[in-house]
């Protein structure tokens, strides 16, 4: 007689490890399993495209495992007409100003009007000046700042955030320039 899945035993197969897991990484993106609902998620990698895939074991209510492989399209973000700016900061700090809002719904507006927005990619850059010691901490500060308006601007997906460090540019001019957020909207 046919046995009915239990759905809260979904486990992912790590593919490092080979245990059984509720989060994975893989160069396709991060998955996890919501044993409640019986499901299993995929956050896509911005940078991956492809076919993404990842065995998982299932068990019947009667305890009988199952392996199956679980597998998802991925298109990449930027796979459509994009706009971007730039959202400056003051120095050392990770706030937006109100210029910054404005600059952030302005980009959102743009992209909106060039139809559906996909996804953001968002690159958060310190200026190359005295220490290093705070330089990746205080970009991923920004990004995630940004990321964060973003998200409570309507962008579904907000597929990457880095914090990237120090910039390239130098002189008395680029300094200011570099205490930046890059954002790519899809």
């Amino acid at each position: 007689t046919p046995q009915e899945l239990d759905t809260s035993s979904i486990r992912l197969v790590d593919p490092q490890t080979n245990t059984l897991v509720l989060t994975a990484q893989t160069p396709a993106g991060n998955w996890e399993v919501n044993t409640r609902a019986g499901t299993v998620t995929l956050t896509p990698n911005p940078v991956f495209s492809g076919n993404a895939s990842l065995p998982v074991v299932i068990e019947t209510t009667a305890g009988e495992p199952y392996r199956v492989v679980v597998s998802a399209p991925v298109k990449r973000c930027d796979t459509g007409p994009n706009v971007s700016a730039n959202v400056y900061f003051d120095v050392l700090s990770a706030k937006l100003t109100k210029k910054s809002k404005a600059t952030l719904r302005d980009l959102v507006r743009k992209a909106t009007a060039r139809g559906n927005i996909s996804c953001a990619v968002v690159r958060g850059y310190v200026q190359p000046v005295g220490g290093t010691a705070n330089d990746k901490s205080l970009s991923r500060a920004r990004a995630l700042a940004v990321s964060g308006y973003l998200e409570e601007l309507g962008i579904g997906r907000v597929a990457d955030v880095q914090g990237v460090g120090r910039a390239d540019e130098t002189g008395s001019k680029a300094r200011r320039a570099t205490a930046r957020v890059f954002v790519q909207v899809s």
